[in-house]
């Protein structure tokens, strides 16, 4: 296993029934997070699932899939910042939102999460002008592995 950049021939977007796409990692091993991809492959070397395998019937499959809505900044209309800066905004609402509610909903059914990483597997990304025609925000759909 091993991280792979994002480049122009593989990117982050699904590629059906390819098993080769590449998946944002989320990883707090070292006590800060840091972003980086991996193979699709990879996933399960890590240990990551979908969180309705991991957290059984209790919230059932709406976990699995995340919108995240990232709202202007000057990594929002760039694609490898958006997903990779720290200071992008769809960094800061994975932390705090995403990540910090899926360790209250594994709480509520009784399962600990034990790996220091999540994964997500981006399938879209929608840009929402401003009004001066601009790429103002972006709302990103990612399957979650956790």
């Amino acid at each position: 296993m091993g991280y792979v950049p994002y480049t122009g021939t593989k990117d982050y977007f699904e590629e059906p029934q390819s098993g080769n796409d590449l998946i944002l990692l989320f990883d707090f091993s070292s006590g800060s997070l840091e972003v980086t991809c991996i193979e699709e492959t990879d996933l399960g070397r890590l240990g990551l699932l979908s969180p309705s395998s991991k957290l059984g019937t209790t919230y059932g499959k709406t976990l699995d899939l995340v919108k995240v809505y990232a709202s202007a900044s000057p990594f929002t209309a760039d694609t490898t910042l958006l997903f990779t800066n720290l200071n992008s905004t769809f960094i800061e609402a994975m932390q705090s939102g995403v990540f910090s509610n899926t360790k209250k909903f594994a709480a509520t059914a009784g399962v600990t999460l034990t790996a220091n990483a999540y994964a997500g597997k981006i399938l879209r990304v929608d840009y929402i002008p401003e009004s001066t025609g601009r790429a103002g925000g972006a709302v990103i759909t990612l399957l979650l592995y956790i």
